[in-house]
């Protein structure tokens, strides 16, 4: 505003300026009207962004309206109330199996994790004190050195002591050459041992690594592990004769699916929370674990991958198994796959 302020400000005459030079100001002038022109762009082309916006976020409004208002109609009417509670059971069943996947692949990848984590401490540990003890071995020996040097520093002082007269100068010569040779070895040794003693202290201050990821053979097993679970699923509720309704729930909408008259739809639930607590109760049964266990390495073994750092099997692999859950993609399960 301030700069609309003063680009509106009527400029002065020529004869009329007084303290400025006319060309500086009539440049001014126009610099204000260009910037200004630009910020009003900058300014229509937010309003525009802004009105899309609001356009997008209206239409997704009209759109939960309009799915509010026929979930409306659909419980109004008894018939279609009773096959909208059994579609939103199945709905909220097939959602429970999908988390389920998510759960144990989370749990098998923590497990996998902290073993992994475990180990690496351990081999780091290993390692650290073997090499703080290989330096404390090198430094004992430089100090052996150290001190048979300083004896020798000692001997050869008392032996220039003893040489004296004309006759031993020469002696007295080679002896002193001696010695300061022996105390630039002394000056040697003091300088290595510190150097290994800054590098015993660095080794034994450094710290565990982090655990960065999985390798590719564990997280393709979790994978497999986690499809054996999803073809447990679909074998039990197949068997149940519930699966082809549980896609029929999760693949339409509400308005599409029919599942009987009000009486079966009543057995339809009852069917349904009865096979649902019976799949828990067999998950918690002694020997399951075995059993997911056994269908996993068999899935494992069957299993083949695009390419060598390809975690998660391809689907026409597994075809030999009844459900091809893969494939499928039953219960949701690429979204429980680890990558």
């Amino acid at each position: 505003m301030a700069r609309l302020m003063d680009a509106l400000r009527p400029v002065p005459v020529l004869g009329q300026q007084r303290g400025g030079n006319a060309d500086d100001r009539l440049h001014e002038l126009y610099w204000n009207r260009a910037q200004l022109k630009k910020e009003f762009a900058a300014l229509r082309k937010e309003r525009f962004k802004l009105l899309d916006a609001l356009t997008e976020e209206e239409g997704r409004s009209a759109r939960l309206r309009q799915k509010l208002e026929f979930l409306e109609d659909v419980l109004a009417d008894p018939d279609t109330a009773n096959n909208a509670v059994v579609f939103y059971t199945l709905r909220k069943l097939w959602a429970r199996c999908a988390q389920r996947l998510v759960a144990l692949s989370g749990e098998l990848r923590a497990q996998r994790e902290a073993h992994a984590t475990k180990q690496l401490r351990a081999k780091f540990l290993a390692q650290r004190q073997a090499t703080v003890q290989q330096i404390g071995r090198q430094i004992e020996a430089v100090q052996a050195e150290t001190d048979s040097v300083e004896q020798q520093i000692d001997a050869l002082g008392r032996q220039i002591d003893d040489a004296g007269g004309w006759l031993s100068l020469l002696r007295r010569r080679r002896l002193q050459a001696e010695l300061g040779s022996t105390r630039e070895r002394h000056g040697e040794l003091t300088g290595e041992r510190q150097a290994l003693e800054d590098a015993r202290a660095v080794e034994a201050a450094r710290n565990v690594p982090e655990f960065e990821n999985l390798d590719i053979e564990v997280r393709r097993a979790i994978n497999c592990t986690v499809i054996a679970f999803a073809e447990l699923l679909a074998t039990h509720y197949r068997e149940c004769e519930l699966s082809d309704w549980l896609r029929v729930a999760h693949e339409k909408s509400v308005g599409s699916a029919r599942f009987g008259d009000p009486g079966e739809c009543q057995r339809m639930l009852k069917k349904i929370a009865q096979y649902q607590q019976g799949f828990e109760k067999r998950e918690k049964a002694e020997g399951f674990s075995t059993e997911l266990a056994k269908l996993a390495r068999a899935i494992r073994t069957s299993a083949k991958f695009r390419g060598d750092d390809a975690v998660v099997p391809d689907a026409d692999s597994l075809y030999a198994f009844g459900n091809n859950v893969l494939a499928r993609d039953m219960w949701s399960v690429s979204q429980a796959m680890l990558l």
